[in-house]
């Protein structure tokens, strides 16, 4: 997670209530027991660790593994240290391009980051491909154009955040990384999560819902301080009462060669 737009999560209710309506954590966490079981993993990296919700899944699924947490902004990095994790967990608040070390790592979580970024993509691909040992993989997440990219689609016109003017998918994103991997030496799969969000009542919001919608919308002001136009163009939108599907992509990039 990049610090410049890290006032997205500054309102925890709002990331916190995202967290509990949502199972693409748990599905990625699941995802990772079931390719790596039974595998001995050296050194681990969570790149843009959040609140440290992956981070403290590996240090517990991966107890004899050194998981390198790291993350820019600093309140979030204070609300992961603050939660108290296993001694084999090692922070620092810094982004990856700034990240001095001569480890190379067996695993490299990038949960949802690669949208945030306010540096040049291909720097930091290049970044992680050099970090990764033989046979390690980088693990990238990105969300689709499902889901939550279409909620924010509808309602762009009345957002303020300068990142949704572009937002960013796995649809964007992936096909320019698959040009920086030299496939002599990577090899490149995919795996598609099929996450959900529970409903939302888009027309009359509860509580948890405009929760929920201050973090999908990186809201500065509370969502009842929003505008007439803003809550109308809202509740136009439907997904049929049911859960949201708000599939994940996941490119895998594992080292074949030094």
């Amino acid at each position: 997670m990049n610090h410049k737009y890290s006032s997205i999560y500054s309102k925890f209710r709002g990331y916190e209530a995202y967290l509990t309506c949502t199972n693409e954590k748990e599905f990625l966490q699941e995802e990772i027991k079931n390719k790596f079981n039974g595998t001995l993993l050296k050194n681990i990296l969570d790149v843009g660790g959040g609140d440290g919700v992956h981070s403290r899944f590996l240090s517990e699924f991966f107890f004899n593994s050194f998981i390198y947490y790291l993350e820019p902004s600093k309140v979030l990095f204070d609300l992961a240290i603050s939660r108290g994790f296993n001694s084999n967990v090692y922070f620092q608040n810094v982004s990856l391009e700034n990240f001095k070390t001569n480890k190379k790592f067996d695993l490299i979580i990038v949960s949802h980051v690669l949208q945030y970024l306010d540096y040049d993509l291909e720097e930091f691909i290049l970044r992680c491909l050099s970090l990764l040992s033989v046979e390690g993989e980088i693990w990238l997440i990105n969300q689709t154009k499902k889901g939550m990219a279409e909620i924010i689609n509808h309602q762009k016109n009345y957002l303020d955040s300068v990142l949704f003017m572009n937002w960013k998918t796995a649809e964007d994103l992936f096909p320019l990384i698959e040009k920086l991997v030299d496939r002599e030496k990577f090899n490149l799969t995919y795996k598609i999560l099929d996450t959900s969000i529970e409903n939302i009542d888009f027309s009359n919001p509860s509580l948890l819902d405009k929760y929920r919608l201050e973090f999908i919308f990186g809201l500065e002001d509370d969502f009842d301080l929003q505008t007439e136009e803003f809550k109308e163009n809202l509740s136009s939108l439907y997904f049929g009462g049911k859960r949201i599907g708000h599939p994940n992509k996941i490119m895998v990039v594992k080292r074949l060669l030094k």
